[in-house]
């Protein structure tokens, strides 16, 4: 995979509410008694939206404590012709601080206890290009073209190295308790990460056509481009075993999914065109939910306590749209972006 390919394979974005069944796993039935993380509740205040407009590329901050009156209040843009193709491609929010991987430039810390100023306090950067960042603890682990970074962020003024897994591209990260797991082409990766100055490779799982994922409890959600939905077991790292299907091919096939994410007994899928894809993991076998906004792309998903934030476009309009949840039944808020600009991710954060 060329670079060009893989910056593209960061730019499928996607979203959609009718109603159909999908097929659960003729393996096993998922036993939903103990097994899902039940959705914590956090308030948000302020979102954070990364973009792309022209030769410039940099992240807005909305303040989102009304959403009958949502705000930009603040941005900050790099040009990336002056920053040698700086290009912002994820961004994580943890204690306040914000983490963003941005191409060639490498990681970029800001503080932002004060959404009003962002403060960029540390960069770090070893010449290769960065997709994507997720902190976990005092660590941020961080995908590159050709390895994962691990670094010690106890001082995030300070970022330091800790360790490095090389030999291959990583795409999408996501840490929960002691595994690490990430995409990387057709691979789904399980690392163990008890100690992060020395990861270890547990598990692969190889999927055609891998676009995204999400683990939650002891099971891991992964989408691809062609056939739909899959489930897997990875309560034993070394052996993740599919337990679960369902097809999307006919009626909803996921040709652009950007990201999953799951919230309580719902699996949510950016869908392009056709809108957001929920599905109630819980069902068996499982129920979809799709969500169409008329005339709308969506390409971007966060949730937090009750509302998905999705971003959209239209032919004339960029937009971060608020839907309330699990039914996706009402739009309970809107902001609409003044310039044509491409919007990638979305990120919430809470201040009292």
């Amino acid at each position: 995979m060329n670079l060009s390919s893989k910056i593209s394979f960061f730019l499928f974005l996607s979203f959609l509410l009718l109603f159909s069944s999908c097929i659960s796993s003729t393996e096993e039935e998922i036993n939903p008694d103990n097994n899902i993380i039940p959705a914590k509740s956090h308030n948000i205040s302020y979102l954070y939206v990364l973009f792309t407009q022209g030769q410039k590329s940099g992240i807005k901050v909305l303040d989102a404590r009304d959403f009958s009156n949502i705000r930009e209040i603040n941005q900050y843009v790099v040009d990336q012709q002056e920053y040698n193709g700086a290009f912002f491609s994820s961004i994580f929010i943890h204690n306040n601080f914000l983490y963003a991987t941005v191409a060639y430039e490498g990681l970029k810390i800001f503080d932002i206890s004060n959404p009003y100023e962002l403060k960029e306090i540390a960069n770090y950067k070893n010449g290769s290009y960065f997709f994507n960042v997720f902190v976990a603890r005092d660590h941020a682990y961080i995908a590159t073209e050709n390895s994962m970074e691990i670094l010690d962020i106890t001082s995030p003024h300070e970022p330091r190295l800790v360790s490095s897994y090389t030999g291959t591209f990583f795409g999408k990260i996501q840490v929960l308790n002691n595994n690490l797991y990430a995409s990387g082409g057709s691979n789904f990766y399980i690392f163990d990460i008890s100690n992060p100055s020395s990861p270890v490779l547990k598990g692969t799982y190889s999927l055609d056509f891998f676009s995204s994922f999400f683990v939650n409890g002891k099971y891991a959600y992964l989408t691809d481009t062609r056939e739909g939905f899959h489930v897997l077991d990875v309560s034993v790292p070394e052996s993740p075993v599919k337990v679960g299907f369902c097809s999307l091919r006919e009626e909803y096939p996921i040709y652009h999914s950007r990201n999953i994410f799951i919230y309580g007994e719902y699996a949510y899928v950016s869908n392009g065109v056709q809108g957001i894809l929920a599905i109630n993991i819980l069902a068996s076998p499982f129920i979809q939910y799709t969500k169409s906004i008329e005339e709308n792309e969506v390409r971007y998903l966060y949730a937090s306590e009750k509302y998905i934030y999705a971003t959209t476009a239209s032919a004339s309009t960029r937009s971060v749209k608020i839907f309330d949840i699990p039914y996706l039944e009402n739009e309970v808020g809107t902001y609409n972006f003044n310039e044509e600009i491409f919007i990638l991710e979305v990120f919430g954060q809470h201040l009292p």
